[in-house]
């Protein structure tokens, strides 16, 4: 047996051994892990290691190489190691030429022995896969015979016994030849024995202590201080890494990448940072993983290019500096297109809303990407809606739909909804609606895009011809609240009533408004946003107001990431805020958000501008500039908002929108094109603005109804008329929405249309509507009218009665009396004309107040009441009644009621003949006439 200490004084180079410090612990447990602490040696050497070239650049060296001369610019060692490596690559197809680098390798180099070469050559036969040729030119047996000399060759050979590969395997003689390896110097050899012997296993022959044994191999590893030294540090630190040899110790593997990386392998700088990116194994620390982060991202290692270059984007440990990680982008483009060209749209995504420069490059990018190879259907999604965007809706539609369709071939739910969108209005073709209506329900079943729910709600609702899909529309309207999609409607008020009510529905307000608030969703974030500081004015204590507060910055925060997000919270606020102090804080921050181009800050302050201080020309100006310079969706308010506001100083209209027709028609929502179509007098342009604003509509009532209310001012009672009402009659779901469309049905002269306005009107009626009740009452109270009904006009009567407004008692009492007898009597015993009179003129109404007054004055009235008629009477004459001002001046006259006075008497007299009244005017004639001849 060979002595325990042959050949130990040759295991560590004197330049290492000094250095590298082992502090060793044994342990005796069976399938331990050896406790050997070997640390990297604190020495400063600089960037002595060489950069390893990446696969690519070896594959592009050696793919046309000779074979004939190792290529020339690399030493005959780099030449060996991209041997080696190529093997890893594709044995397969570099076969021929590994063979032939290795053949070259022998030739020129006198340390590259016959033991080393067969090493080598099988391995490469191994990898490509060539068993039989091993077999065949037997290069096992040639190797065994040269392998005396070479301790790295004798443990492969103990390696091809152990695996089976030797044409004669022996498991003793691996033992052998594994300890005759060890024992000169072979690390690999010395670390396997360690493994066997750390748990109590004896080995006849090998009496080195297992921890004794890793030491002197690690330290054997390391070897000299050479360019090649940082892939000898890597295989230290991956074995405490991995914990099979060596207790695992993550803290000792940092430490040797972090020694490889202050060598300059920049490998090794990755491997560390990706410890302190994950710091799962260890404590973070921030200053090691920036700097080894940087190293390997400018060593080229592609997930450390990614890594610090989204730390760039987004400011997360370095400095934000979007062009440093746009830049590094662009570098990775060169090695791996597609994932360059996709991170460059991501980031450039956020920024190509305020810099045309980088609008441009994003456009570009998406173009780049969509050329390659297998380009995910997302990316054309992208780059239709990006040609919308640039050239608007209209001009922008024929490429988009292009691209929309190559994204539907591959699948993509966006760009299937996209084309949907579009061919639901493309009538070159009828089929087109069935392709859309395909196409909504396919991102549904595969994708469950919910998007899709409100596409075919529309769809079925506004655009179909079928009767049987009414029923089919409802289906999807339900699936669509089912989901969540659909928006709550809230006023003003009713998000203060929830702000301080304890009610389900004042909860259902609240809760809902926050659910949606978190998606994003611009008027959700401004309900919201309102919704708390409402709840903010009426805070008991210091302490829920600090909490709102918070809440409030929080959410202000969180609006940010969305588009027009904190704009529209900003808004909130400023719509909630109670005082002159508070709104000009907003508006101050909506004007910020608007100087920095924020779209729809712009459009929030040109609103405000326009409802706040109108009389201002100035402002008025300052908003229409706002308004012409913004990218934002222009509402039917702000549009009708800025054309009241101009008229009302006198600046004109049509010329106005004719001039900026392009630009207002580009961001038109669907109702301001309805605007804009009606002032137009060129038929061709308003038919061509009423068909964008059928594509831009949300198919909701209101945006149908005032479709109607455009079509039969503009073109009357068409088909296309009869369509949209039809539709609108499908979406009303109100009793006021009823009337509406009951006074459309109307005003027309069909049997059929007044049918089915009674109904309407009939359908509002029993939901207590009192403006459908006396609508009725013009039908059912009159004798001539195929609805005449004197008991449901008794029953509408009373119900009109009991709950009319004052503002609509009078022109109830006036039907009462002009009502036939039958119906007058019946309303008239449970019922008063003069309480109804009353109700009318108490809500200053001149001509009830009038009314009144004779009542009053009817019969045989006592004093109080002829007081009171003349008080009435009063009341009304100063209301310019001149009906009144004639019975006053009767009653001055007379002194009925009043005083005598013949001056007032005169006085009112006088005002009524001014006004038109020739009774008057006849009186005064001959009272003046009188006066003379006194």
């Amino acid at each position: 047996m060979r002595n325990s200490r042959y050949g130990l004084g040759r295991l560590l180079p004197g330049s290492i051994i000094g250095i590298a410090v082992g502090l060793l612990t044994s342990t005796s447990i069976q399938a331990a892990p050896v406790a050997v602490k070997f640390a990297p040696p604190k020495i400063e050497l600089g960037k002595i290691c060489e950069a390893r070239r990446p696969d690519a650049q070896i594959i592009a060296s050696w793919q046309d190489w000779d074979g004939k001369v190792l290529p020339k610019g690399r030493s005959t060692e780099e030449s060996f190691r991209e041997l080696v490596r190529l093997q890893y690559i594709d044995a397969s197809s570099f076969y021929d030429k590994i063979l032939a680098g290795l053949k070259l390798q022998k030739a020129a180099d006198p340390y590259y022995d016959d033991a080393r070469y067969l090493v080598d050559l099988i391995q490469l036969h191994m990898r490509a896969g060539k068993f039989q040729e091993i077999r065949d030119k037997q290069l096992v047996e040639q190797l065994e015979k040269v392998s005396g000399t070479s301790p790295k060759a004798q443990n492969y050979l103990a390696d091809l016994h152990l695996q089976g590969f030797h044409p004669d395997s022996d498991p003793q003689k691996a033992i052998e030849l594994k300890i005759q390896a060890a024992y000169d110097g072979e690390p690999n050899a010395m670390l396997y024995l360690a493994q066997r012997t750390a748990g109590g296993e004896e080995i006849a022959g090998w009496d080195v202590a297992p921890d004794i044994a890793v030491t002197l191999a690690f330290g054997a590893i390391l070897g000299k201080l050479n360019s090649s030294i940082c892939e000898r540090t890597v295989r230290l630190a991956r074995e405490y890494a991995n914990g099979d040899v060596v207790q695992q110790d993550h803290e000792l593997s940092d430490a040797w990448y972090r020694f490889g990386a202050d060598l300059g392998d920049d490998f090794s700088a990755w491997k560390s940072a990706e410890y302190h990116l994950t710091s799962e194994y260890l404590t973070k620390n921030n200053d090691y993983l920036v700097k080894y982060l940087k190293q390997a991202s400018d060593g080229d290692i592609l997930s450390a290019q990614l890594e610090y270059a989204r730390a760039l984007e987004i400011g997360a440990l370095v400095d934000e500096n979007r062009q440093e990680a746009l830049a590094i982008y662009r570098k990775i483009v060169k090695k791996n297109p597609r994932l360059g060209y996709l991170r460059i749209v991501q980031l450039l995504d956020a920024d190509r809303k305020t810099s045309p420069k980088a609008a441009k490059a994003f456009k570009q990018a998406l173009v780049n990407l969509s050329e390659q190879d297998e380009a995910p259907g997302w990316v054309f999604a992208k780059l239709g809606q990006v040609e919308l965007e640039e050239k608007g809706k209209w001009l922008g539609t024929p490429m988009a739909k292009t691209y929309f369709e190559k994204g539907a071939s591959k699948g993509d739910a966006e760009s299937q909804y996209q084309l949907g969108k579009l061919l639901m209005h493309d009538n070159d073709d009828p089929s087109n609606y069935e392709k859309a209506i395909d196409l909504f329900n396919e991102t549904i079943s595969a994708d469950g895009k919910v998007a899709s729910l409100s596409a075919l709600s529309r769809a079925h609702s506004c655009f179909s011809r079928r009767q049987n899909d009414t029923k089919i529309a409802r289906f999807w309207q339900r699936a669509e609240r089912g989901a969540g999609n659909s928006s709550l409607r809230v006023t003003p008020e009713s998000l203060r009533l929830a702000s301080v009510g304890e009610s389900n529905r004042n909860w259902e307000i609240q809760s809902r408004t926050q659910n949606t608030a978190l998606f994003g969703r611009t008027k959700a974030l401004q309900n919201f946003a309102t919704l708390m500081l409402d709840k903010l004015a009426i805070a008991e204590d210091e302490t829920k107001r600090q909490e709102l507060l918070q809440q409030i910055s929080f959410w202000q925060d969180f609006s940010k990431q969305y588009d027009g997000g904190e704009a529209s919270f900003v808004t909130g606020l400023y719509n909630a805020a109670r005082t002159p102090e508070g709104k000009a804080r907003y508006l101050e921050e909506l004007q910020a958000l608007a100087d920095q181009k924020d779209d729809n800050a712009m459009l929030r302050v040109a609103n405000i501008y326009l409802a706040d201080e109108a009389g201002s020309v100035d402002k008025v100006k300052a908003a229409e500039d706002l308004i012409l310079k913004s990218e934002g969706k222009i509402s039917e308010d702000l549009l009708q908002a800025l054309l009241n506001a101009r008229m009302a100083h006198g600046m004109e209209t049509v010329a106005f929108t004719n001039k900026h027709l392009d630009n207002l028609t580009k961001r038109a929502s669907a109702q301001s094109l309805l605007i804009l179509a009606s002032i137009q007098s060129d038929e061709e342009r308003q038919r061509d603005l009423f068909n964008k604003s059928v594509v831009q509509m949300g198919c909701d009532f209101d945006t149908s109804f005032k479709m109607v209310e455009f079509l039969r001012k503009t073109y009357g009672h068409t088909d296309i008329f009869n369509h949209w009402l039809n539709v609108a009659d499908r979406l009303h779901t109100q009793d006021w929405q009823s009337v509406k469309l009951g006074d459309i049905y109307a005003e027309q002269e069909t049997q059929e249309a007044r049918a089915k306005a009674f109904n309407l009107y009939m359908e509002a009626a029993r939901a207590k509507n009192n403006v459908a009740a006396i609508r009725l009452l013009d039908w059912v109270a009159d004798p001539k009218s195929e609805f005449y009904d004197t008991a449901l006009a008794v029953d509408l009567f009373n119900q009109a009665i009991e709950t009319a407004r004052p503002s609509l008692s009078f022109g109830i009492a006036n039907r009462v009396k002009r009502a036939p007898e039958p119906i007058r009597v019946a309303v008239l015993e449970n019922n008063s004309l003069e309480n109804l009179y009353r109700s009318s003129a108490e809500a200053r109404n001149p001509v009830a107040m009038r009314e009144l007054a004779k009542i009053l004055r009817s019969g045989e009235p006592n004093d109080s009441r002829l007081k009171e008629a003349s008080s009435w009477l009063q009341l009304a004459a100063e209301k310019d009644d001149v009906e009144a001002m004639a019975i006053l001046a009767q009653n001055y006259a007379f002194g009925i009621g009043v005083n005598p006075s013949a001056e007032l008497a005169q006085k009112w007299l006088r005002a009524a003949a001014e006004a038109g009244d020739k009774t008057s005017a006849t009186l005064l004639a001959l009272s003046e006439n009188q006066t003379e001849a006194q």
